[in-house]
């Protein structure tokens, strides 16, 4: 008796799966990547500051993808949420020991959508700002800080004064005042980084790492429950640390679920993406 998976619906050959046909290695693995893509999940989005220069110690450490919801509703964790303006935030940077920075990539996308010269002069002096930040990203912290006391701090200075004379000149309601305001009214979390060596100046490199889950956001709205959540989450982790550490994720799992029923529990950390060394042949 046979079996066919498939997305549902279409009932189209070329999209089903044949159990019969194909290792059962690989038929764990389409039910798990259906698992992620088909399950929605709702929970927080905390956006935690990252290094801005590469890390030049491989292996990197698992990422770990967590839900963990207080009883209170808050989530269970302290330290400098980088993000942008989006309401919530503002919110979520008020509990417990956290810090609010901001984003200087949202900043300057506000200019950069106005046509005069007023958005010109803008992206000239982000343009600046920001060839400090990759002229010191691969320094450590320290190091960073420095700099950027050194040198950015006067620019964000000039900055701040330009920003108040040109909104000082524009009618309010305006796209230009619109984009003015954003930057003046966030001036104390954009330029937050710069009293910390460990942040970045924006949230682009979690932006794009997030950015697959906010394309499929739609699908994953409910969990069904907390404990399918956690399940979903530790999946994740799994994927996406595999890709931290440059691993193809099909070929980890393909290798780690291969090799689960007959490995060791006592060095079940062996399999974790950061320790894994692919099956030999």
């Amino acid at each position: 008796m046979g079996m066919n998976i498939g997305s549902g619906g279409s009932g189209d050959p070329e999209e089903m799966v044949d159990i019969n046909t194909t290792p059962l290695i690989d038929v764990m693995l389409v039910l798990l990547i259906m698992f992620i893509i088909t399950i929605p999940i709702q929970t927080h989005a905390v956006k935690m500051n990252m290094p801005v220069g590469p890390s030049a110690v491989p292996p990197k450490p698992p990422e770990i993808v967590r839900i963990d919801v207080d009883f209170d509703g808050t989530i269970g964790w302290n330290g400098t949420i980088v993000c942008d303006d989006y309401k919530v935030y503002e919110t979520v940077a008020k509990l417990g020991e956290r810090k609010e920075a901001g984003c200087a990539a949202h900043a300057r996308r506000k200019f950069d959508e106005l046509d005069s010269p007023v958005g010109t002069e803008a992206i000239r002096r982000f343009e600046r700002i920001y060839r400090i930040e990759r002229a010191i990203a691969n320094l450590s912290s320290e190091r960073r800080l420095e700099a950027r006391k050194l040198l950015s701090k006067k620019r964000w200075d000039a900055l701040h004064e330009w920003l108040e004379l040109e909104r000082s000149r524009v009618a309010d309601g305006s796209a230009t005042a619109r984009a003015l305001d954003y930057s003046l009214k966030r001036w104390g979390a954009l330029t937050q980084f710069l009293d910390d060596g460990q942040l970045p100046i924006d949230n682009n490199w979690i932006e794009n790492q997030i950015r697959p889950i906010a394309i499929g956001r739609n699908n994953w709205l409910f969990a069904g429950s907390l404990r399918a959540g956690q399940r979903a989450a530790a999946v994740m982790s799994l994927i996406q640390s595999a890709k931290l550490n440059g691993h193809d994720p099909y070929a980890y799992l393909k290798d780690v679920l291969a090799r689960l029923p007959t490995h060791k529990h006592s060095q079940i950390e062996e399999l974790l993406p950061h320790r894994w060394q692919p099956t030999q042949p």
